[in-house]
Protein backbone atom coordinates (compact mmCIF):
# COMPACT_ATOMS: atom_id res chain seq x y z
CA UNK A 1 0.00 0.00 0.00
CA UNK A 2 1.01 3.37 -0.93
CA UNK A 3 1.36 5.47 1.98
CA UNK A 4 -1.65 8.64 2.31
CA UNK A 5 1.33 11.36 2.17
CA UNK A 6 2.89 9.80 -1.48
CA UNK A 7 -1.27 9.29 -2.56
CA UNK A 8 -1.37 12.95 -1.75
CA UNK A 9 1.69 14.21 -3.62
CA UNK A 10 0.64 11.91 -6.60
CA UNK A 11 -2.78 13.20 -6.32
CA UNK A 12 -1.36 17.15 -6.66
CA UNK A 13 0.39 16.48 -9.76
CA UNK A 14 -1.45 15.74 -13.52
CA UNK A 15 1.55 14.03 -14.50
CA UNK A 16 5.37 12.82 -12.92
CA UNK A 17 7.77 11.88 -15.55
CA UNK A 18 10.91 10.01 -15.02
CA UNK A 19 14.46 10.46 -16.16
CA UNK A 20 15.27 6.64 -15.96
CA UNK A 21 12.59 6.43 -18.24
CA UNK A 22 12.24 9.59 -20.35
CA UNK A 23 11.42 8.10 -23.57
CA UNK A 24 8.38 6.47 -22.43
CA UNK A 25 7.92 9.76 -20.25
CA UNK A 26 7.94 12.22 -23.69
CA UNK A 27 6.05 9.85 -25.26
CA UNK A 28 3.20 9.53 -22.93
CA UNK A 29 2.94 13.25 -21.95
CA UNK A 30 2.63 13.92 -25.79
CA UNK A 31 0.23 11.19 -25.58
CA UNK A 32 -1.74 12.81 -23.45
CA UNK A 33 -1.77 16.34 -24.80
CA UNK A 34 -2.59 14.52 -28.13
CA UNK A 35 0.57 15.81 -29.60
CA UNK A 36 2.14 14.55 -32.56
CA UNK A 37 5.37 12.58 -32.41
CA UNK A 38 7.16 15.01 -33.85
CA UNK A 39 6.17 17.72 -31.81
CA UNK A 40 8.28 15.85 -28.63
CA UNK A 41 11.35 15.33 -30.34
CA UNK A 42 14.37 16.87 -28.95
CA UNK A 43 18.44 16.92 -28.78
CA UNK A 44 20.63 16.40 -25.82
CA UNK A 45 22.96 18.79 -26.19
CA UNK A 46 24.63 17.77 -23.17
CA UNK A 47 25.84 14.82 -24.96
CA UNK A 48 26.70 16.25 -27.51
CA UNK A 49 29.08 18.87 -26.79
CA UNK A 50 32.05 18.07 -24.87
CA UNK A 51 32.79 21.47 -23.70
CA UNK A 52 30.99 23.66 -21.21
CA UNK A 53 30.97 27.68 -21.86
CA UNK A 54 32.41 29.70 -18.70
CA UNK A 55 29.56 32.43 -17.82
CA UNK A 56 31.96 34.96 -19.04
CA UNK A 57 31.34 33.34 -22.50
CA UNK A 58 34.86 34.03 -23.01
CA UNK A 59 36.50 30.12 -22.27
CA UNK A 60 35.31 26.79 -23.03
CA UNK A 61 36.11 24.07 -20.17
CA UNK A 62 36.07 20.47 -20.36
CA UNK A 63 33.05 18.78 -19.35
CA UNK A 64 33.92 16.99 -16.75
CA UNK A 65 32.41 13.23 -16.71
CA UNK A 66 30.78 12.26 -13.70
CA UNK A 67 32.44 10.56 -10.88
CA UNK A 68 31.24 9.15 -7.56
CA UNK A 69 33.71 8.98 -4.66
CA UNK A 70 33.99 5.38 -3.10
CA UNK A 71 33.05 7.64 0.41
CA UNK A 72 29.93 8.57 -1.61
CA UNK A 73 28.76 5.17 -3.17
CA UNK A 74 29.25 3.34 0.48
CA UNK A 75 26.89 6.02 1.92
CA UNK A 76 24.43 5.85 -0.76
CA UNK A 77 24.26 1.99 0.15
CA UNK A 78 23.90 2.23 4.14
CA UNK A 79 20.93 1.73 6.12
CA UNK A 80 20.97 5.48 7.30
CA UNK A 81 21.09 6.83 3.34
CA UNK A 82 18.00 4.00 2.66
CA UNK A 83 16.06 5.72 5.87
CA UNK A 84 16.65 9.56 4.80
CA UNK A 85 15.72 8.95 1.06
CA UNK A 86 12.66 6.35 2.12
CA UNK A 87 9.99 9.00 1.03
CA UNK A 88 11.71 10.03 -2.14
CA UNK A 89 12.34 5.76 -2.85
CA UNK A 90 8.50 5.62 -2.39
CA UNK A 91 7.49 8.31 -4.40
CA UNK A 92 9.45 7.48 -7.30
CA UNK A 93 8.22 3.41 -7.30
CA UNK A 94 4.42 5.22 -7.02
CA UNK A 95 5.25 7.51 -10.12
CA UNK A 96 7.15 4.50 -11.66
CA UNK A 97 3.78 2.30 -11.42
CA UNK A 98 1.65 5.68 -12.46
CA UNK A 99 3.49 5.75 -15.75
CA UNK A 100 2.92 2.21 -16.24
CA UNK A 101 -0.70 2.64 -15.35
CA UNK A 102 -1.08 5.39 -17.93
CA UNK A 103 0.59 3.56 -20.78
CA UNK A 104 -1.81 0.40 -19.83
CA UNK A 105 -5.10 3.20 -19.50
CA UNK A 106 -3.70 4.62 -23.23
CA UNK A 107 -3.13 1.20 -24.63
CA UNK A 108 0.27 -0.44 -24.87
CA UNK A 109 -0.37 -1.00 -28.11
CA UNK A 110 -0.88 2.67 -29.44
CA UNK A 111 1.75 3.92 -27.02
CA UNK A 112 4.36 1.45 -28.85
CA UNK A 113 3.13 2.89 -32.25
CA UNK A 114 3.62 6.27 -30.78
CA UNK A 115 6.81 5.71 -29.14
CA UNK A 116 8.03 3.92 -32.68
CA UNK A 117 7.28 6.79 -34.75
CA UNK A 118 8.99 8.88 -32.02
CA UNK A 119 12.29 6.95 -31.84
CA UNK A 120 12.06 6.68 -36.16
CA UNK A 121 11.20 10.74 -36.06
CA UNK A 122 14.22 11.33 -33.47
CA UNK A 123 16.97 9.59 -35.61
CA UNK A 124 15.71 10.88 -38.93
CA UNK A 125 15.94 14.88 -36.64
CA UNK A 126 19.55 13.64 -35.82
CA UNK A 127 20.47 12.47 -39.35
CA UNK A 128 19.56 15.68 -40.37
CA UNK A 129 20.02 18.42 -38.24
CA UNK A 130 22.67 17.46 -35.96
CA UNK A 131 25.82 18.31 -38.32
CA UNK A 132 23.95 21.99 -38.32
CA UNK A 133 23.57 22.77 -34.42
CA UNK A 134 26.08 25.08 -33.54
CA UNK A 135 26.83 24.94 -29.74
CA UNK A 136 28.36 27.58 -27.56
CA UNK A 137 31.60 25.47 -27.48
CA UNK A 138 32.92 24.22 -30.70
CA UNK A 139 34.43 21.37 -31.09
CA UNK A 140 38.04 22.69 -31.35
CA UNK A 141 36.97 24.07 -27.72
CA UNK A 142 36.16 27.65 -29.04
CA UNK A 143 33.64 30.17 -27.87
CA UNK A 144 30.93 30.29 -30.55
CA UNK A 145 28.03 32.61 -28.22
CA UNK A 146 27.07 34.60 -31.10
CA UNK A 147 26.48 31.53 -33.58
CA UNK A 148 24.79 29.38 -31.20
CA UNK A 149 22.49 32.23 -29.90
CA UNK A 150 21.23 31.42 -34.05
CA UNK A 151 21.02 27.77 -33.27
CA UNK A 152 19.76 27.83 -29.83
CA UNK A 153 17.09 29.76 -27.36
CA UNK A 154 19.35 30.13 -24.78
CA UNK A 155 23.24 29.39 -23.96
CA UNK A 156 22.52 25.12 -24.92
CA UNK A 157 18.91 25.25 -24.68
CA UNK A 158 16.56 24.46 -27.27
CA UNK A 159 19.69 24.50 -29.11
CA UNK A 160 18.01 22.73 -32.67
CA UNK A 161 14.58 24.02 -32.76
CA UNK A 162 14.41 25.73 -35.84
CA UNK A 163 15.60 22.52 -37.94
CA UNK A 164 13.31 20.54 -35.82
CA UNK A 165 10.38 23.46 -37.11
CA UNK A 166 11.63 23.39 -40.60
CA UNK A 167 11.62 19.09 -40.61
CA UNK A 168 8.68 18.85 -39.47
CA UNK A 169 6.21 21.74 -40.39
CA UNK A 170 4.30 20.13 -43.28
CA UNK A 171 4.59 16.61 -41.79
CA UNK A 172 0.86 14.98 -43.59
CA UNK A 173 0.87 12.20 -41.00
CA UNK A 174 -0.48 13.31 -37.55
CA UNK A 175 -1.39 11.87 -34.63
CA UNK A 176 -5.22 12.73 -34.06
CA UNK A 177 -7.90 11.79 -31.31
CA UNK A 178 -10.88 9.53 -33.16
CA UNK A 179 -12.44 10.24 -30.29
CA UNK A 180 -12.04 10.71 -26.50
CA UNK A 181 -11.46 7.14 -26.20
CA UNK A 182 -9.12 5.53 -29.00
CA UNK A 183 -6.31 7.47 -30.55
CA UNK A 184 -4.98 5.89 -34.00
CA UNK A 185 -2.19 6.39 -35.87
CA UNK A 186 -3.00 8.08 -39.88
Amino acid sequence: PIPTYVQKVLKRMNFIGLVERLVDSICVLGMLLNLDPSDVVFFDTRLQNRFILAKSKQKCYQNPKPFVPIQVQQLFQGEKWKQQTLFSRMLYDAANRSLDATIDSLGRDQFYLFRREFERLQDLAEDVCVRDIKLPCSDQQKPQPKLSAKSCIHMNVGCGHKCLDHLFRHRETRWEAKNTTTKKWE
